[in-house]
C-alpha cells in the first residue's frame, strides 16, 4: 500500500486523493449493514441511494438450505432492472472456500444477477423467467464496503490492494480552472466596481461596532455603516467623541468625501480642499450609481437628497436656505403621517425633482391629458361597436343596460391591456372562449361554436393533457428569479403558480375569481358554512394578479407614481394580505369541494358564520404576513433558488429516510468557535448530579460493556475526518480545555482496542471570516455504540413545542417565557474516571503535542458527556432534570414535579395557576400565565423560579447564554415554534414557510426532483404541521413519489398539486391558545343504513361526582394502599395471565401498580385484561421472549424500585383429574421450563438493577414426581394452600415463590416433606351476597363449613372422557345431570349437596351460575363480560359466550388467596413495613362484592347508594352540588369556558372533564388513548374507552345514506356531520371539544390527520377545511361499540323484522 500511496504522490496526488481512493465517497452510515428483514421495501430505496456503477457490496451468504456460508463481496456494474431490484455485478471473493468456488464457476463473467429483496430472502416471490439460465442471488442482508474496511478483513486485503491500484493508474491530476475575466464585459473605467468591491470589503470587515485597519489595530466604525443594530459602547464612544470635538466627524467625514471624488477625477487632495466639494455630487456620482432609486425606493431617495443638499447648504454658511429646506422637511413628514400617504406631503419640500429632465413640468401635464383622451375616445368608439351589433340582435334598450351593469370590470381589465396583447394571447392555456357582453345567448352560442371549432385542433390537444400545462409552467419558472421574495410577493408567486399549473386547484382559483363567487352576489341560499366566500377586494386583488403576470413590483413602479417608500411598503403589505386572505379562503374551499372545474363556490349572502370565519382568517393572515421572528432582517425574505443546491448538497439521507447532516473535514480553525470557554470544559461532575442506577452505571463503566453473545459480529471503526497534522492541533486545543486525556490502554474487544472518529457538521449562520463555515465538533462513537448499553435516563420526558398546543389560556390572561440556554453544554459535564478508555479515538497524537515530555504518540479518549455517544442525551437530560428539581439546599432549583411538561406525563394541571416548566437537553423554559396588566408590569423581569435556576448553575460553575436567555419575554421562538402570549399563538414562524415555499417552488422549476429534495421539503412541512394536524390531509400522493420513486422523482400534477396546496396552507400553520373549553361532548356512530349522533351538554352525577373527584386530586375509585417504607415504583409481569388473576389480587392486596406487563396467548382473555386493565402492555407467546425484551420494559420505568413475576403455567399434564396426563412431557405444561428461565432472567435483571424482586408459580398438586421436578427446577420448597379458609370454594393449589414466607398471626403452619402448608381461617362470604337473585344453596346454607369443590374449565362433550374424576362416586340421579349439562365439569360437581336450587321451584336444580363463580373467585359479577367484543345474537352464541366464561373462570387464580399471600411476600421481603392482613383483605372484599358489579355493557356500577336509598338523580346532583368548591379553580374554569360568565356550576364542572381530556391527549395528536382513571402512558398503544354515563345523552339527530359505502368511510362521514351540527351554532366556534366514536380506523387517521385511503382522506380534507375555517380543536376519543350512545339513532333506518 505504500508503494502505491508512492506511485500517487508522484503523479501528483495528495492526501485528499489517496483518502478518496479509500473510502471512494462512502462514509459513516454509508457502509452500515442493510437488513431487509426490519426495513421491508424501504432496502429497494436505500440501494438506490448508495449503489452506482463500480461501487463494492458485500452480503451475507447462504446455502440451499438456509444456511450461513459466509460472505462474499462483489463488484456492481449497474441495473439490471432497477423496478425488479436486479443487479449486474462480478463476483470478486467470498469468505467461505466452497462459496468461493462457487462464485468463481458460477457467478462470474455474467453469469448471475444479484437482487435486492424486500423482505426476507426465503419469502420472496421475484424469479428469472424459464429462459433465463443466469443463477439469481437474493440480498437479504448487504452493504456497501470500501478499500478501507477490505484492508481489516482477512479475505478482502487482496481485493483492497486491486481497487487502490486501479485507483493509482486511472488518476490524472487536476488541472486548475481558468482565470476568467469579471462577468458583464469590460471592466468599469469609472471605478464604481472598485468602490463596490471596497465597500463590500469593509463591510465585511464590521462586527460588533468594531473592524481592524492595516496596522491590524481596532477602529470604531460609525453606526451609518454597521450591518445591524450597534451596541451601545459604539453609541456612547461616538457621542463622548462628539462631545469633545464638536465638528470633527463633520470634517472626517467630508475628507473621506474629498479624497474619493479626488480619486475619480484624477486629481490631488488638499488640506483645506475637504470644505469646497458638495455632498450631492458624492450622492449622484457614488451613492445613487451603486444603489439607484429604483432599488433604494423614493423615500430613501428623497432623504439622500434632502441631507445632501442640507449638508452643502450649511457648509456654504447659507443657514436661512437650509432652516427653509429642514422646516419643509418636517411639514412634509407631518402631513404623511396625518394622511397616511406621500401624494400630498411631497409637494411641501424645497428638493429639486427626483430626476433631471429638459421636458418641463407643463409639457408633461399636456401631454398626459392627450393620451387620456385619446384612451377615452377609443373606450367610447369599442362600446359603440358593441351595442350597434347587439341592435342587430333584437336587444332592447333595458337588456344592454343590464349588460353594462354586470360586466364593468371586464370592460375595465380590457382597457388597462396592452393594445399589443389580444384576448386570444393572454387567456391561459385551456380556458373558455372569447368574453364579450352578452345579449342573447343563442346567436352568442353560435358565435362561440364557430370561434371553438377554429381552436378545436389546439385546444382540445392542450386541454385534455395536463403534463404539457406542467412543463409550461416549469418552463416560465425557470426565466424567473422567484428568490429572495418577501412574504406578499411569495404569495403573488404562489397565485400564479397555481394559475399556470393546469391542475384541479388552478381550475378552481380561477372559477373562484370569475364573478358570482364574491360575498354579497345573488343566488340561492347556502345553507352550509362551506364553501366561503371572497371578499370583493380579495377577489380584485387576486385579478390583477393574474392579468398583470406581476408578482415582485405589488406597489406598481414607485418611481412612475412618485410614491414614497412608506407608503409603497404598506401597499405592498395590504396587497399581501389581500393575497394570502384570497389563497386560504380558495385552499379551504377547495379541500371542502375537492375543487376543478365541477368544485362548487359561494353563492348568495355572507352570512354571520362565515363573516366570522373570514375576519378570523383575517387576523390569523395578518400575524403570518407581519412576522418577523427568526429572522435577522426587519422583512425577511425566502433564499434565492441558486442556494437549493448547496443545502440540498449540505444533507444526505439514511437508508431508513432520515435527513442527517454531512460530515465535513475537521480543522481547527473551524471547530475552535464551537468550543466551551477555558476553563468550563469537564467542570461539573456528571455523576454528582444523577441518582440511582443511572449513577452507578456511570460510576462503573466496564458494567455498561455488552455480554459476549450479544456483542456484533464485526465492530465499527469510524474514522477521523482531519488531516494529521489538523487532528494534533484539535486534539491539544482539546486536552487544554479538558475535553480528552491521553489513554495508554484502551478497552479491548474481541482482541481489538475501542476506536472511534470525529467529524464536523456545518454550525448554521456561523462562518469564519474567510467565509469557510464554522464546525460542531462530532465524536463519532459507532465502535463504542456497539459494544456497551445504552443508557436510557430521562430521554422519554423529551418533548417539543407541539405539547404547548395543551394550554388554555384564559381571557383576560397572558403569557409570559422565560428561558435560559446552557453554554457547550455537551463539554460541560465530566464522566467518571475510566470512560475514556471506553472512548477512545482512533488517530494517535504525539506526546509532546499534549505537552509531555516523552516520545511516541498515544490514543486518547473522551473525559466529557460526549455528544456521538448513543446514551448522551438521555443522561444529560436526567442530570439537568435532577438539578432543576433537586432542593436549594442540594444545589438544585427546587422546582415542582407537578409543574413539569413533559412526554411520559399527564400535562400540568393549569386549573392551580402555577408555573410550568419542561427541560429539552441543555434548554430551559418557564411558562408563566398571568393577568395582562400584570404581564406588560413583569415584562423582563426575573422570576423567582428562573433567579433559583440561574442560583443552581452558578452553584455547579454551569454557563448560560445571556443572548439566548428570555426574561418574562411576550413572544418566544422556541424548539421550532413562534409562542405568541399576547395573542395565545403557538405557530411556526414565517421565516420557514418562505424556506418551504422557496424550496417548493426550486422542485417545481425541476424535470425531475431528486428524493431527497422531496424528504427534505416533507421534513419541513411535517415540522410545521404538526401545530395544525388536520393539514396533514394535504399531502398523500407525495408520500408515495418519496417511498415509491427512485433517487429522480418527476412530480406529476396530484403531486404537484399538493405541494401547491402545503404553500397554501401556510399561514394556517397555528394553534390558538385561547380556543375555550366547550362543555358539550358528541358521539357519533353508523351502520351500513344510517348514521346517528347525540351530544352530552349535561353531567350526570356521576359524572358530577368525578369532576368534584378530579378536583380534589382523587381517584374516582381509590385503592387503600398500605404505606411501604419508602415510595415503591412496581412493575408486574403477569405470566400465563388468562382473566387478569394476578392484577385483582394485587388491587385487593392494596398494591398500586406502575407498570403492568400481560404476557397471555389467548385473543380474548387479552382483550378481558385491555378492557379491565386499561393501559396495560401486551406480550402475546412467552416462548418468543428474550432477556432483552424483558430488560427493555424493566429500563424503561422511570424510578423503578421493585418487580413483581407471578403466574400459573398449563396444569393440563400435571393434574390428577387427567387419567392420561404426561407430565411434565406435555407440550403445555411443559412451558413451564420456558417460565422459569423468564423468572431466572427477571431476577438477574433485578439484581443488576439493585432493585427488589417478587416471583412466585402457582399450579395444581400433582404428582410426587412432578413436585419434585418443579421444586429442582425453581430451586425452592413450595407452599400449598387452600382458598377454603376464605371461601366458599376450594381451590388447593400448590406456590413455588423466592421469599420464603415469614410467621405471622393470620395464618397457620404446616408441614410435609415436599410442601409446607398455610392455612388461614377468615369469615367466608355471606351466601347472600354469592347466590344469584331468586335462587338458594340449600346445603351450604345447612352446612356453613361446606364449600363448593374446585372449579375446572367447562369444556361441553358429546362423548365421556376417559375414566372421568370421581364417577364411581356418583349415584344414578348425578349422573344423568351430569349428561343432561354436555358433562362440562367432573361428574361430582353435579352432586345434590352442590347444587342451587330455584326458589319456589325444588326441583329446579343447577350447579353455580357464572356470576356465582366470579364472586367466589374474587372477581365482580360480570367481570368476564369483556372476554367477548360483541353481545350474543341468538341462543347459541348466548351459550358459547357461557361455556368461555365458564372456562376462564376455572382456570384464573383464587384472587382472595393470592392477594393474602402476596401481602405477606411483601411483608416478608420488606416492602411493606406492615402487612394488610388476611381480615381486612376478605372484609375490603366482601364489601366490594356486595357494591360492585359490572353490567352488561362491561362498565362498573355501584349497587349500594351510601347516602339515602331513595334518592333520585336530581337529588343526587344537587347534593353534590352544595359542596364547597374553591372559588379559584371555578374561576379559572369561567375564564377558560365558552360563555364561561354565564355558565351554571355543573356546565363548568363538565368543561373541567373536557379539560382533564386534554390534558390527556397524545402528545402527537389530538387522540385521547387512555380514560381518566387510568395511569398515563403516552406509548399506550390499546385505547380504553370512555365511560358515557358521566353525561345526559340527547339525540341530536338521525339520517339515512343515499349509498352504499364501506363501514370506515360512513363511521367518518357520521362525524363530519356532527362537526357540521356544530357549525350551526357561533357558540361552538372557537373551541375545544370531546367527541367520542367507536371507529378505532377513524380516531387514527382523524388523529394523524391523513390516511393513505383517498376516500377517506378525502372526508379528512372537509373535516380539516372545517375545523380550520370555525377554529377548531376536537380531542378524538375512543368508546365501546356497546356503550356508544349514538348506537340507537344510527340503527333508525335499518329494515324491521316481519
Amino acid at each position: 500500500m505504500e508503494e502505491l500511496r508512492a506511485d500517487l504522490a508522484r503523479k501528483g496526488g495528495t492526501t485528499d486523493d489517496w483518502n478518496y481512493g479509500l473510502n471512494l465517497g462512502l462514509i459513516g452510515s454509508d457502509l452500515d449493514w442493510i437488513d431487509a428483514r426490519a426495513i421491508q421495501d424501504r432496502a429497494r430505496s436505500a440501494a438506490d441511494n448508495l449503489m452506482s456503477k463500480g461501487a463494492y457490496l458485500e452480503y451475507e451468504c447462504y446455502d440451499a438450505r438456509g444456511r450461513s456460508q459466509g460472505r462474499a463481496v462483489v463488484k456492481i456494474r449497474g441495473w439490471a432492472d432497477p423496478e425488479k431490484g436486479l443487479l449486474e455485478a462480478d463476483h470478486l471473493a467470498a469468505s467461505d472456500g466452497y462459496y468461493q468456488y462457487y462464485g468463481e464457476s458460477e457467478l462470474s463473467k455474467g453469469k448471475a444477477l444479484y437482487h435486492i429483496c424486500g423482505g426476507a430472502r426465503q419469502g420472496c416471490n421475484v424469479h428469472l423467467h424459464r429462459g433465463d439460465r443466469r443463477e439469481l442471488v437474493h440480498l437479504e442482508r448487504w452493504r456497501m464496503i470500501n478499500p478501507l474496511l477490505m484492508k481489516e478483513v482477512e479475505y478482502l486485503r487482496r481485493i483492497a490492494e486491486v481497487c487502490m491500484r486501479e485507483h493509482v493508474v486511472n488518476f490524472a491530476p487536476r488541472v486548475p480552472e481558468p482565470v476568467l475575466p469579471p462577468r458583464g464585459g469590460d471592466i468599469d473605467a469609472s471605478g464604481i466596481d472598485k468602490a463596490v468591491a471596497e465597500a463590500a470589503a469593509d463591510d465585511a470587515d464590521y462586527e460588533g461596532g468594531e473592524r481592524r485597519t492595516e496596522e491590524g489595530r481596532l477602529q470604531v466604525v460609525p453606526q451609518a455603516s454597521r450591518r445591524g443594530s450597534p451596541s451601545s459602547r459604539g453609541e456612547g464612544e461616538l457621542w463622548r467623541l462628539s462631545q469633545r470635538h464638536p465638528g470633527r466627524l463633520l470634517k472626517s467625514g467630508m475628507k473621506e468625501l474629498e479624497r474619493y471624488l479626488a480619486d475619480r477625477a484624477g486629481e490631488g487632495t488638499s488640506e483645506d480642499g475637504w470644505a469646497q466639494h458638495k455632498v450631492m455630487a458624492y450622492i449622484n456620482q457614488v451613492i445613487l450609481a451603486v444603489h439607484p432609486m429604483q432599488s433604494i425606493g423614493l423615500r430613501n431617495h428623497r432623504e439622500l437628497v434632502t441631507l445632501g443638499t442640507s449638508l452643502d447648504l450649511l457648509m456654504n454658511g447659507r443657514l436661512a436656505e437650509l432652516g427653509d429646506l429642514l422646516m419643509q422637511r418636517l411639514k412634509a413628514l407631518e402631513t404623511s403621517l396625518t394622511d397616511q400617504n406621500w401624494s400630498a406631503a411631497r409637494h411641501q419640500e424645497l428638493i429639486p425633482p427626483v430626476a433631471a429632465s429638459l421636458t418641463t413640468l407643463g409639457e408633461r401635464h399636456r401631454t398626459a391629458r392627450a393620451e387620456l383622451q385619446q384612451v377615452k375616445l377609443k373606450e367610447a368608439l369599442q362600446k359603440h361597436k358593441e351595442l350597434s351589433w347587439a341592435r342587430g340582435q333584437g336587444a332592447t334598450r333595458s337588456d344592454m343596460r343590464r349588460e353594462e351593469e354586470k360586466k364593468p370590470a371586464e370592460r375595465e381589465s380590457a382597457m388597462r391591456k396592452p393594445r399589443h396583447e389580444s384576448e386570444e394571447s393572454r387567456r391561459p392555456v385551456g380556458q373558455g372562449t372569447v368574453r364579450r357582453v352578452q345579449i342573447d345567448d343563442r346567436p352568442r352560442q353560435i358565435m362561440n361554436e364557430k370561434v371553438a371549432s377554429q381552436r378545436s385542433a389546439v385546444s382540445s390537444r392542450i386541454e385534455g393533457n395536463s403534463t404539457e400545462l406542467l412543463d409550461v409552467m416549469r418552463e416560465w419558472l425557470r426565466g424567473e428569479n422567484c428568490g429572495e421574495l418577501t412574504t406578499s410577493q411569495s404569495g403573488a408567486l404562489l397565485v400564479l403558480m397555481i394559475h399556470r399549473s393546469g391542475t384541479n386547484l388552478g381550475n378552481y382559483l380561477e372559477k373562484s375569481t370569475k364573478p358570482g363567487s364574491v360575498a354579497g352576489e345573488g343566488g340561492p341560499r347556502q345553507r352550509s358554512l362551506m364553501p366561503l366566500p371572497l371578499w370583493t377586494d380579495v377577489q380584485e386583488e387576486l385579478k390583477k394578479v393574474l392579468e398583470s403576470g406581476e408578482y415582485k413590483r405589488l406597489a406598481g413602479s414607485w418611481a412612475a407614481k412618485k410614491q414614497q417608500k412608506q407608503k409603497a411598503a404598506k401597499a405592498v403589505r395590504r396587497s399581501g394580505l389581500l393575497i394570502w386572505h384570497g389563497l386560504v379562503v380558495i385552499l379551504l374551499n377547495h379541500l371542502w369541494t375537492g375543487g376543478g372545474n365541477r368544485g362548487r363556490v359561494h353563492q348568495g349572502s355572507t352570512t354571520l358564520a362565515q363573516q366570522r370565519a373570514l375576519e378570523r382568517l383575517w387576523e390569523v393572515v395578518k400575524v403570518f404576513c407581519d412576522d418577523a421572528s427568526e429572522s435577522k432582517d426587519k422583512i425577511p425574505k425566502s433564499p434565492s433558488m441558486g442556494e437549493w443546491g448547496n443545502r440540498l448538497g449540505d444533507v444526505k439521507i439514511s437508508y431508513t429516510g432520515e435527513i442527517v447532516d454531512k460530515a465535513h473535514k475537521l480543522t481547527l480553525a473551524q471547530v475552535l468557535p464551537g468550543l466551551p470557554p477555558e476553563g468550563y470544559g469537564a467542570s461539573v461532575p456528571l455523576a454528582e448530579l444523577c441518582e440511582g442506577e443511572l449513577r452507578e452505571r456511570l460510576e462503573d463503566p466496564l458494567s455498561n460493556l455488552l455480554p459476549e453473545e450479544e456483542l456484533p459480529e464485526i465492530i465499527p471503526k469510524p474514522r477521523t475526518h482531519a488531516d494529521q497534522d489538523q487532528w494534533e492541533a484539535i486534539v491539544k486545543v482539546l486536552h487544554a480545555r479538558g475535553l480528552v486525556e491521553p489513554v495508554e490502554d484502551p478497552v479491548k474487544v474481541k482482541g481489538l482496542p475501542i476506536e472511534n472518529g470525529a467529524f464536523g457538521v456545518v454550525k448554521p449562520g456561523k462562518y469564519l471570516e474567510d467565509e469557510r463555515p464554522v464546525l460542531r465538533f462530532i465524536m463519532d462513537f459507532r465502535a463504542t455504540n456497539s459494544v456497551s448499553r445504552v443508557l436510557t435516563g430521562d430521554v422519554k420526558s423529551l418533548t417539543g413545542a407541539a405539547s404547548l398546543q395543551h394550554i388554555v389560556l384564559p381571557e383576560g390572561k397572558v403569557l409570559r417565557m422565560s428561558a435560559d440556554d446552557l453554554v457547550a453544554a455537551f463539554y460541560l459535564f465530566a464522566l467518571p474516571r475510566g470512560w475514556s478508555r471506553l472512548m477512545c479515538f482512533g488517530g494517535p497524537v504525539a506526546w509532546k503535542s499534549l505537552g509531555y515530555a516523552r516520545e511516541g504518540r498515544v490514543r486518547v479518549g473522551a473525559t466529557v458527556l460526549p455528544m456521538g455517544w448513543a446514551s448522551a442525551v438521555g443522561v444529560l437530560q436526567h442530570a439537568h432534570r435532577r438539578l432543576a428539581l433537586r432542593s436549594p439546599l442540594r444545589g438544585g432549583a427546587g422546582f415542582l414535579g407537578r409543574c413539569e411538561i413533559r412526554r411520559d406525563s399527564v400535562f400540568p394541571n393549569l386549573e392551580l395557576g402555577e408555573s410550568l416548566w419542561s427541560l429539552y437537553l441543555d434548554d430551559t423554559d418557564l411558562i408563566e400565565i398571568m393577568d395582562k396588566r400584570l404581564g406588560k408590569e413583569m415584562e423582563g423581569k426575573n422570576s423567582e423560579e428562573q433567579l433559583r435556576l440561574r442560583r443552581a448553575y452558578e452553584h455547579w460553575g454551569i454557563p448560560i447564554s445571556l443572548e439566548k436567555a428570555l426574561v418574562r419575554a411576550k413572544q418566544a421562538e422556541k424548539l421550532g415554534a413562534v409562542i405568541d402570549g399576547d395573542r395565545g399563538l403557538l405557530r411556526a414562524a414565517t421565516r420557514r414557510a418562505l424556506e418551504s415555499l422557496s424550496l417548493g417552488a426550486w422542485m417545481l422549476r425541476q424535470e425531475e426532483v431528486p428524493r431527497k429534495a422531496l424528504q427534505v421539503f416533507c421534513g419541513k412541512e411535517v415540522h410545521t404541521m404538526q401545530f395544525r394536524r388536520p393539514t396533514f390531509g394535504i399531502f398523500d400522493y407525495i408520500w408515495k413519489d418519496i417511498s415509491d420513486g427512485g433517487p429522480m422523482v418527476r412530480l406529476e400534477e396530484k403531486s404537484v398539486e399538493e405541494i401547491l396546496m402545503a404553500g397554501m396552507s401556510q399561514p394556517l400553520r397555528f394553534t390558538d391558545l385561547r380556543a375555550k373549553l366547550h362543555e358539550v361532548v358528541t358521539a357519533s356512530d353508523a351502520c351500513e343504513t344510517g348514521g346517528g349522533m347525540v351530544y352530552g351538554g349535561k353531567l350526570s352525577a356521576q359524572g358530577i361526582k368525578e369532576s368534584l373527584c378530579l378536583e380534589g386530586k382523587r381517584d374516582y375509585y381509590p385503592i387503600e394502599a398500605v404505606e411501604p417504607t419508602d415510595k415503591q415504583t412496581i412493575l408486574v409481569f403477569d405470566c400465563f395471565a388468562g382473566i387478569g388473576g394476578l392484577s385483582q389480587a394485587l388491587k385487593l392486596a392494596g398494591v398500586e401498580v406502575n407498570r403492568l406487563v400481560v404476557i397471555e396467548m389467548d385473543s380474548s382473555c387479552r382483550r378481558l385484561n385491555l378492557t379491565r386493565w386499561p393501559g396495560c402492555e401486551v406480550m402475546l407467546d412467552i416462548q418468543k421472549i428474550k432477556k432483552s425484551d424483558l430488560e427493555k420494559v424493566m429500563r424503561s420505568v422511570p424510578g423503578l424500585t421493585g418487580v413483581i413475576t407471578g403466574g400459573g403455567s398449563p396444569c393440563q399434564g400435571l393434574s390428577r383429574l387427567s387419567s392420561n396426563r404426561q407430565h411434565l412431557d406435555d407440550p403445555r405444561s411443559a412451558l413451564f421450563y420456558k417460565f422459569g428461565e423468564v423468572l431466572r432472567w427477571v431476577s438477574e435483571l433485578a439484581a443488576a438493577m439493585k432493585i427488589w424482586d417478587v416471583q412466585f408459580v402457582e399450579n395444581v398438586v400433582g404428582d410426587d414426581e412432578d413436585i419434585s421436578e418443579v421444586s429442582g427446577e425453581l430451586n425452592r420448597r413450595p407452599i400449598y394452600c387452600c382458598a377454603s379458609g376464605l371461601s366458599r370454594v376450594r381451590r388447593p393449589r400448590l406456590y413455588w415463590c423466592n421469599v420464603e414466607m415469614g410467621d405471622h398471626e393470620s395464618f397457620g403452619r404446616g408441614h410435609t416433606a415436599l410442601y409446607d402448608i398455610i392455612e388461614f381461617n377468615e369469615k367466608r362470604e355471606p351466601l347472600e351476597d354469592v347466590i344469584d337473585a331468586g335462587w338458594e344453596w340449600p346445603a351450604g346454607k345447612a352446612d356453613p363449613s361446606l364449600c363448593l369443590p374446585t372449579f375446572t374449565r367447562a369444556i361441553p362433550r358429546t362423548k365421556p372422557p376417559a375414566e372421568p374424576a370421581g364417577l364411581r362416586l356418583c349415584d344414578q340421579e348425578t349422573v344423568g345431570r351430569w349428561k343432561d349439562d354436555l358433562m362440562k365439569y367432573p361428574p361430582y360437581t353435579y352432586q345434590q349437596q352442590y347444587l342451587m336450587e330455584c326458589k319456589g321451584e325444588a326441583d329446579k336444580k343447577r350447579v353455580a351460575s357464572v356470576t356465582e363463580r366470579e364472586r367466589l373467585m374474587g372477581y365482580p359479577a360480570g367481570y368476564t363480560l369483556a372476554l367477548h367484543k360483541k353481545d350474543p345474537t341468538n341462543t347459541e352464541e348466548e351459550f358459547r359466550q357461557q361455556v368461555a366464561r365458564e372456562a376462564a373462570i376455572g382456570n384464573s387464580f383464587h384472587a382472595v388467596k393470592v392477594a393474602c399471600l402476596l401481602d405477606l411476600w411483601l411483608w416478608t421481603a420488606g416492602v411493606r413495613t406492615d402487612p394488610k392482613g388476611a381480615s381486612k383483605i376478605v372484609e375490603e372484599w366482601h364489601q366490594m362484592m356486595r357494591t360492585r358489579r359490572y353490567n352488561d355493557e362491561g362498565l362498573m356500577e355501584g349497587t349500594e347508594v351510601t347516602h339515602a336509598t331513595s334518592l333520585s338523580e336530581k337529588e343526587e346532583e344537587d347534593r353534590l352540588l352544595q359542596i364547597e368548591k374553591p372559588p379559584g379553580l371555578m374561576e379559572w374554569l369561567r375564564m377558560s369556558s365558552r360563555d364561561g360568565e354565564r355558565l351554571p356550576d355543573p356546565k363548568l364542572l363538565a368543561a373541567r372533564l373536557v379539560h382533564q381530556y386534554l390534558r390527556r391527549a397524545e402528545f402527537r395528536g389530538s387522540d385521547v388513548r387512555l380514560d381518566l382513571q387510568v395511569v398515563y402512558r403516552p406509548d399506550a398503544v390499546a385505547r380504553t374507552t370512555v365511560d358515557p354515563r358521566r353525561w345526559v345523552w340527547k339525540v341530536a339527530h338521525s339520517y339515512k345514506w343515499d349509498r352504499r359505502e364501506h363501514i370506515n368511510v360512513l363511521e367518518l362521514r357520521a362525524i363530519l356531520h356532527s362537526l357540521e351540527w356544530r357549525a350551526r351554532s357561533a357558540t361552538f366556534h372557537s373551541c375545544r371539544f370531546l367527541h367520542l366514536s367507536d371507529s378505532q380506523i377513524c380516531l387514527a387517521v382523524l388523529a394523524k390527520g391523513r390516511s393513505s385511503s383517498r376516500k377517506l382522506n378525502r372526508i379528512l380534507r372537509k373535516i380539516a377545511a372545517l375545523c380550520i375555517a370555525l377554529n377548531l380543536y376536537p380531542l378524538w376519543a375512543w368508546i365501546a361499540s356497546k356503550l356508544n350512545p349514538a348506537d340507537e339513532p344510527s340503527r333508525r333506518y335499518e329494515p324491521k323484522d316481519n
